[in-house]
């Protein structure tokens, strides 16, 4: 009985341990004893695909839209009336100051404004009106007048030119021209170059420069970067030192940029400078009547001698149109992107098409 119950034991045994095998056989293969040939399986990881990169693009320029600019003109209130100075803030807020007809040259002078419409007469007490210098207008509550004789400077306050600006120690004003909303006015002294002057909107302070002629024009592309014209020279302010600018008499001075900036004078001719040095620009007219030069952009200059050239940026032509001035003697930068001229008893505004 017991060797019964042992065999029973065996043969059940046997048949568990035959399971067994058979369950583990799902998970392990058995090679021919060679343990190097058991592929091992691991954990599967998913393929790594790089990321995909935009292609890069330049960011493309846009090119500065040329404007086209058109000549009109504008009827004085007097055809007569010798204009002595121009300047405005925009094309309904434009001065002048002129004499009437044979007026002697002490005699009282007149502001007139015109409203883009009309001219309104601001006649000047004998005590503020000798002959004028120069016109600035900052704004149509900020205009300044200039008077010779006196070298005084006159604001406008209350609809008079009343309230006395500045009085300055030299026997002659000369020029007066605005920088931003700055004012310089260039003076003489005992008929010699004076001293220059700027205002800073609350006054006039005396600009440190060596002597070399009166101070004709005066132009900056900010108020530590500018250009003044004299009558021995080219002067440069930079940063409030002097410089001097390297070149013969100039009778006119503009810019477009820091970098584009215009001179004309009767020795000096037509020279233009690139923010770096100046260079002579060959002028198809007559150099010894250049009159004055006024920069629109790289693109678009105007000089005015015994006709009207326009630069395009290669090269200077005559300005044909009916319209342009055949004479000029003054010029004034009216607002943002216009200029107005004197000349032939008319003014002449050279503005873009449509305004």
């Amino acid at each position: 009985m017991l060797r019964l119950v042992a065999r029973s034991s065996f043969v059940l045994a046997s048949i568990v341990g035959s399971l067994a095998l058979a369950a583990c056989s799902t998970d392990v293969v058995v090679s021919d004893g060679d343990p190097s040939t058991v592929p091992t399986t691991g954990p599967t990881t998913a393929p790594t695909t790089a990321p995909t990169t935009a292609p890069t693009t330049a960011p493309t320029t846009t090119p500065p839209v040329k404007v086209n600019r058109a000549w009109t003109t504008v009827t004085l209130p007097d055809p007569t009336l010798s204009v002595a100075s121009i300047d405005g803030s925009s094309k309904t807020d434009v001065w002048i100051v002129a004499s009437a007809q044979g007026a002697a040259s002490r005699d009282p002078w007149s502001a007139y404004h015109y409203d883009g419409a009309k001219w309104t007469t601001y006649p000047l007490t004998a005590s503020v009106g000798r002959p004028s210098f120069g016109v600035a207008a900052l704004n149509p509550q900020k205009v300044f007048l200039g008077f010779s004789y006196s070298a005084e400077v006159f604001e406008l306050a209350g609809g008079d030119f009343s309230k006395k600006a500045a009085t300055f120690s030299v026997t002659d004003g000369y020029s007066m021209s605005k920088v931003g909303d700055q004012i310089f006015v260039g003076t003489q002294e005992n008929f010699g170059a004076g001293p220059l002057y700027r205002y800073d909107g609350t006054r006039f302070a005396q600009v440190a420069l060596p002597r070399g002629g009166g101070v004709s024009a005066v132009w900056g592309a900010s108020a530590d970067d500018v250009w003044i014209a004299r009558g021995e020279g080219l002067g440069h302010l930079a940063g409030g030192k002097y410089e001097d600018g390297g070149l013969p008499s100039i009778g006119d001075v503009h810019g477009s940029a820091k970098d584009d900036v215009w001179a004309v004078g009767r020795q000096a001719g037509v020279r233009r400078f690139d923010g770096t040095k100046w260079s002579t620009v060959a002028f198809p007219g007559d150099a010894t009547r250049l009159a004055s030069v006024h920069a629109f952009a790289k693109d678009d200059v105007v000089v005015l001698a015994e006709k009207t050239y326009r630069w395009d940026g290669a090269a200077f032509t005559v300005d044909a149109r009916p319209n342009a001035p055949k004479t000029t003697s003054e010029r004034a930068r009216v607002g943002k992107d216009e200029a107005w001229f004197v000349g032939d008893g008319k003014l002449y505004r050279l503005a873009p098409e449509g305004t």
